[in-house]
């Protein structure tokens, strides 16, 4: 009959787990396997009282039964050891196993890292890191999904990305942070703005160095900054409502950061025999009379939007979603396309692209974005790593731009 110690023990047992030290399991697992104390001692580099404390211990934690018989050469589990044995065998076992995964995710040797990124980021950019990082990192699952901007950033800062690779295509990219190449860190609000646009309040534009802290808005370009204007060249710490930095090390905002890998620039694809392709450059007005070959009828939010600054809206003869079916529209002499640099290494050979020069407006920029309100996966810095390598790597035809003749 039990005890009225006894019970409310076993009860308690019976309903929630007990609170057990892995040390305790160890020692017991080391004394059944041996079938001796003074043995599992010597094993463990401990004294033998040391071991009988141990057992004692887990003993007590478990309801006050003895585990072990003892012989006149050695012990062996009683009922309760037996029934203990395959249940520290299996916690000790998955505990194990639990920190080769914990140190596989510590070391980017395991674990899941979920990469979305637009269209023509996968043309070239996003596989060539991709390819980087699996050989650096075979352990680690990716998967990888294609969208546009907007429903990229709206899906990281909902946690069900790691990285999306945005552009500045449509105009600017709000909620987040710029993180520049070089420089120093600033904090605070920040809104990005790429073109057009009024940023009021003081402007404070660093060249290099310093720590910039406040409510931030960040300019590329084209943008009125009223009031008085401050250009320290080096160093120092500034404060202020906004900030407009040319290059910098890390800008925190509020739902994510963007890692700048490139600016890109844009080529016009014309048809071989069209009167402009001989052209060594190209600026939007001399276009305005073309048919257009555009992604959507809409040209606000497209590559095109900048032409309605100089005053003409782009005839979309054809709205053609797919890069590949865009150039068979061009190559067909049914109109003209923008093509980005990232997309120009994988266009056919009977059609001629012309750099555009646009000096009113900034190349398209292209970020790498993570979340700010969760910690990162582990992956995520190495797969950063890959991601500006395979841009360096674009980099000849990315920024010094790429003709090629038919």
């Amino acid at each position: 009959m039990p005890t009225p110690h006894t019970a409310p023990l076993a009860d308690h047992l019976a309903t929630a787990p007990p609170d057990l030290s892995t040390v305790w399991l160890r020692t017991f697992l080391e004394v059944a396997r041996h079938g001796s104390f003074t043995v599992a001692a010597r094993e463990l580099g401990w004294t033998q009282s040391a071991v009988s404390r141990q057992i004692a211990a887990l003993e007590a934690a478990l309801g006050g039964a003895p585990l072990f018989d003892r012989l006149p050469r050695g012990v062996r589990p009683t009922a309760h050891g037996r029934a203990l044995l395959p249940h520290a065998q299996d916690v000790l076992s998955r505990l194990r196993t639990m920190g080769r995964e914990l140190a596989a995710l510590r070391d980017a040797e395991g674990g899941l890292l979920r990469v979305g990124a637009f269209a023509t980021a996968d043309a070239g950019l996003v596989p060539r890191a991709i390819a980087t990082f699996r050989a650096r990192h075979p352990g680690v699952t990716l998967t990888r999904e294609e969208g546009l901007t907007p429903t990229l950033l709206s899906r990281l800062t909902e946690g069900e990305l790691d990285v999306a690779v945005v552009s500045t295509t449509g105009g600017a990219l709000t909620g987040g942070a710029v993180v520049p190449t070089t420089g120093g860190t600033l904090t605070g609000e920040t809104v990005v703005s790429t073109t057009g646009g009024t940023l009021p309040g003081d402007a404070v534009m660093p060249t290099t160095g310093g720590t910039l802290t406040g409510a931030t808005v960040v300019s590329t370009t084209g943008d009125t900054l009223p009031g008085d204007a401050v250009m320290p060249t080096t160093g120092g710490t500034l404060t202020g409502e906004t900030v407009t930095p040319t290059t910098g090390s890390t800008l925190t905002g509020e739902a994510y950061e963007l890692h700048h890998l490139l600016d890109e620039t844009l080529y016009v694809a014309l048809p071989a025999g069209h009167a402009l392709a001989a052209s060594p450059e190209l600026r939007l007005p001399q276009l305005a009379a073309e048919d257009w070959i555009s992604g959507s009828p809409r040209v606000e939010g497209s590559l095109l939007e900048p032409a309605l600054r100089h005053g003409f809206r782009p005839r979309v003869a054809h709205a053609v979603a797919e890069w590949t079916a865009k150039q068979g529209y061009v190559a067909a002499g049914l109109g003209i396309t923008l093509v980005p640099a990232l997309a120009a290494e994988g266009v056919r050979r009977d059609i001629t692209l012309v750099p555009l020069r646009d000096e009113g407006a900034p190349p398209r920029t292209v970020y790498a974005a993570t979340p700010r309100d969760h910690a990162p996966a582990p992956a995520t810095r190495p797969f950063l790593t890959a991601l500006r390598g395979a841009a360096r790597g674009l980099g000849r035809h990315v920024v010094a731009g790429r003709v090629r003749r038919a």
